[in-house]
């Protein structure tokens, strides 16, 4: 009875498949191939009567077509002959492809969203290309070094270079005498640790009526022969008018010139000279020197201004004077030219158009008479 009830229910599914029969869907207890198509809607059924069990499976995308083109989202299951849920992918959501570069456009790719479908496909993505993302980094000029800010792309290789500065070079200061004819100064720039050495270029200048030879670079005296050097203020410092200084301002000073033989007592000696790499550079213009004379005390024995601090010097009682070897009426004459000048605690401050030998003297002292 059972067996005439199971071959009139398959009778009956053949009839309305229009007698039509497809491929056998294997047992999921035992295996067999040889089961029986009970009959088709949202799922498939198939009764393996070998060991009595029936298989339920749902028309998943890849059953249709005949088998012939997974995925295909059309056609008919190829176990019980339904129509296709759909009768197409669905390709809604596109995502591009890592053939994208900044200057090409690329592809993109889309999953089939019907369920159970594992289809894809790829089109061109017209616009696609990125375009370079640039990141900005400024290098500082240094004294080898050029400056310059480079512009590098975030997503490829390419990059550019541009606001281009001229390398600083090297600023060498704070000459210091080596024994042997020579001084040596390093590099002053933050990170540099150059030095440079050169030799001496020894300056003749009349002072006082009398010959001083000093090299304006280290404040080496040449004619003394003891080794002594003047020393280079630290605090020295200028203003041009209207123009930029063409160097470094040197100031070299000397508390008490007196050790170099002169004819006329001065309190205090400058040298100034405008100083590019260790060499005089000239310049035009009115500039002004400030001077802290607090870093170089008054030591001129058996004089009333001996150890006074200089804070305590009153500009009226003194001059500053620029000293010049000039032709009087055809006779070689030490000039003195004053200039300009303030004096507040301590701090001097003088104007001149020219760099050379300054006098600091009593207001009432005169140059010395010519020879």
């Amino acid at each position: 009875m059972k067996k005439l009830t199971f071959m009139l229910i398959l009778l009956a599914a053949l009839l309305l498949m229009g007698s039509v029969a497809f491929a056998a869907h294997p047992c999921d207890q035992c295996g067999s191939t040889s089961t029986t198509l009970m009959g088709s809607g949202a799922w498939c059924h198939w009764y393996c009567e070998a060991c009595d069990y029936t298989t339920s499976r749902n028309h998943d995308p890849n059953s249709y077509n005949s088998g012939l083109s997974p995925n295909s989202c059309s056609g008919h299951c190829r176990w019980c002959g339904a129509s296709a849920i759909w009768s197409s992918h669905n390709f809604t959501t596109w995502t591009l492809n890592s053939d994208v570069t900044c200057t090409t456009d690329g592809t993109e790719t889309s999953h089939c969203s019907n369920a159970h479908c594992t289809a894809t496909t790829t089109r061109p993505a017209p616009g696609s290309a990125f375009g370079h993302n640039y990141k900005d980094t400024v290098h500082r000029p240094a004294c080898d070094n050029i400056g310059y800010t480079n512009h590098q792309c975030t997503r490829c290789p390419d990059f550019y270079n541009d606001h281009i500065v001229a390398a600083l070079g090297h600023a060498f200061n704070g000459w210091k005498y080596n024994g042997d004819g020579t001084h040596t100064a390093s590099c002053t720039r933050t990170g540099c640790t150059s030095s440079y050495t050169a030799a001496c270029s020894p300056v003749t200048r009349v002072v006082g009526g009398v010959n001083l030879s000093v090299c304006t670079i280290c404040g080496h005296r040449i004619s003394q022969g003891d080794g002594s050097s003047m020393e280079a203020s630290s605090t020295a410092a200028a203003h041009l008018d209207m123009t930029e200084l063409p160097g470094d301002l040197v100031v070299l000073v000397d508390p008490a010139p007196m050790d170099v033989p002169m004819r006329t007592d001065a309190f205090y000696m400058f040298i100034t000279s405008l100083q590019k790499e260790g060499v005089e550079v000239d310049f035009s213009g009115r500039v002004e020197i400030t001077v802290d004379l607090n870093q170089h005390p008054f030591y001129l024995p058996d004089s009333i201004f001996f150890e006074m601090p200089p804070a305590e010097l009153k500009a009226r009682a003194f001059k500053i004077v620029l000293v010049q070897y000039e032709l009087v009426d055809g006779v070689a004459t030490e000039v003195w030219h004053e200039v300009p000048f303030t004096l507040k605690s301590g701090i001097l401050t003088f104007e001149t158009e020219k760099m050379g030998v300054f006098l600091m003297v009593l207001n009432i002292m005169e140059p010395p008479a010519a020879n």
